[in-house]
């Protein structure tokens, strides 16, 4: 497998976010999987139904917007909490032989949880939407 960088991720032209965003996305939809420290990337990888790892520090609550629990949550959430790494350090060297085992082992990710929370929230979206005739 190749790494493929995605470096506009966090660079959004405000003249043409859009083009940004779909070129990212575009980079995005050709990885085998993802290995990532934002959470917003997380989000569009899974959704796109590619492998992701996640890396955060470690953390009990969320402390800020920017805070890794979210991240942590997310993966619990989505019935992937095994490809989510926490660190005690921003040294990502620690974790690497974690994030190494995990990138072994997306043959084996299942996104099934994550899949069947979507349906149900397109339902209640469509359902909350719909306006009674």
């Amino acid at each position: 497998m190749k790494p493929r960088p995605i470096s506009n991720w966090l660079k959004t032209n405000r003249f043409h976010p859009d083009h940004t965003y779909k070129a990212a996305l575009k980079t995005l939809r050709s990885a085998e999987f993802v290995i990532t420290d934002t959470y917003h990337l997380a989000i569009n990888a899974i959704n796109l139904g590619i492998p992701t790892i996640g890396i955060g520090l470690y953390q009990t609550e969320q402390v800020n917007t920017c805070a890794d629990f979210k991240k942590k949550v997310l993966f619990e959430d989505l019935g992937i909490a095994n490809f989510y790494i926490e660190t005690q350090t921003s040294d990502i060297k620690e974790s690497l032989d974690r994030i190494l085992s995990n990138s072994k082992s997306v043959k084996n990710y299942n996104l099934a949880t994550a899949e069947n929370k979507k349906e149900i929230y397109a339902k209640q979206l469509t359902d909350t939407l719909t306006l009674p005739r």
